[in-house]
């Protein structure tokens, strides 16, 4: 992990934020299964620097994420990379 930011947490989610080399990296976990997209959107609530970032749990996991209840969001360059790094 890069540089740690913040954590903050709903009732139901943990959310997580890191400056990576790359970026902003927003990490979103709920208790014991994946986040809907209702405690995404209040994970994200007030910080407009991460509605520009793009989901990429799909290419997480395809490049062997550890958890499968985190969903990722990542800059757009960032993730267009993850995803050709799982279709190649």
């Amino acid at each position: 992990m890069g540089a740690f930011v913040g954590r903050w947490r709903g009732a139901t989610w943990q959310a997580l934020l890191s400056r990576e080399r790359y970026g902003l990296h927003f990490s979103v976990s709920a208790q014991g299964r994946e986040p809907t997209a209702a405690e995404i959107a209040s994970a994200m609530h007030g910080r407009p620097d991460l509605l520009e970032l793009i989901e990429v749990t799909p290419a997480h996991r395809a490049l062997g994420s550890l958890n499968p209840y985190v969903r990722h969001f990542v800059p757009a360059s960032e993730a267009q990379r993850m995803f050709d790094r799982v279709t190649r």
